[in-house]
């Protein structure tokens, strides 16, 4: 699961980081390899203590390289880093409500895994300023609020959790959807813009291209887990959408994507395509 594209250039967090991975990943492997559910339980609870434990380190150290850096001005790194905490604090609740049954387990293991692979490859990028690091060139400003800006901010996010190359990749404007078959979610936006949804729907291929791409698993069919996993794929292009909105003078924020199917996705405003060599998606932004 580990790419060395990952790295930071801080030692002490590159090799945090890995520990982190190798966590997630035995967690993934154990799923498969320990069939008595009680033994199990035991194994995830244990994990799951570990990784609370672990983070609380990581995350203190990481926070002291970015005030050092002052990579972190505005505070928005070490709140997401709080709200990792929260997050697994209610996945927690509900797998114990839940009696831990594996569509849960997946449910939070798909989430965690999304969640690492954004953190770690774009997120904490910003840390790549020591060793002979650079920091990634700034985005410039958004100006304009169009579904082209929409369509950039989302082969950014592909780019991130996938690692595919620029000419991999390529956009399409449309003027509505094409796409009948795939994994489909509908995201609610709150605020003043006149933007109140947005849907993305990944063909089959890309479905498990993507998770491919990320634990460096060959995924042979779609699970509870690839879906979870998606679904918080899905919440960080909503994100970055939603920044483009607030760039671009209107409040804006987004509630968690919800799976849907595709006819409950409105299929004639503007939207757009990415295609790329592990298959396509399509968002439109309503």
């Amino acid at each position: 699961m580990w790419k060395d594209s990952y790295l930071v250039g801080i030692e002490l967090i590159d090799e945090q980081h890995k520990g982190l991975f190798a966590a997630v990943g035995d967690l993934m492997e154990s799923l498969k390899k320990i069939p008595d559910k009680e033994e199990y339980k035991k194994h995830l609870l244990a994990s799951l203590d570990f990784l609370k434990t672990y983070c609380a380190q990581h995350f203190k150290d990481e926070e002291h390289y970015h005030k050092e850096l002052g990579t972190d001005k505005d505070g928005k790194h070490k709140k997401t880093h709080e709200q990792l905490f929260v997050d697994v604090t209610d996945f927690e609740s509900e797998l114990a409500q839940n009696n831990f049954e594996p569509p849960i387990v997946n449910k939070f293991l798909g989430f965690l895994l999304a969640w690492l692979v954004y953190h770690v490859a774009e997120d904490d990028q910003v840390l790549k300023t020591q060793s002979g690091g650079t920091l990634p060139a700034p985005e410039a400003p958004v100006a304009t609020c169009t579904v082209h800006d929409f369509a950039l901010q989302t082969k950014r996010v592909l780019r991130t959790m996938t690692g595919l190359d620029e000419e991999d990749m390529s956009l399409e404007i449309k003027n509505s959807l094409s796409i009948r078959e795939g994994a489909a979610f509908k995201v609610g936006l709150t605020g003043n813009s006149d933007k109140k949804g947005i849907g993305i729907i990944y063909s089959d291929d890309m479905v498990l291209g993507i998770l491919e791409s990320m634990t460096g698993i060959e995924i042979k069919k779609i699970t509870e887990i690839t879906y979870s996993a998606l679904q918080k794929v899905s919440n960080i292009i909503s994100s970055r959408i939603a920044e483009v909105i607030v760039d671009s003078g209107a409040s804006c924020d987004v509630q968690y994507p919800v799976k849907t199917s595709i006819k409950n996705i409105p299929q004639d405003s503007d939207c757009f395509k990415v295609s790329s060599n592990i298959g396509y998606m399509e968002v439109v932004v309503y």
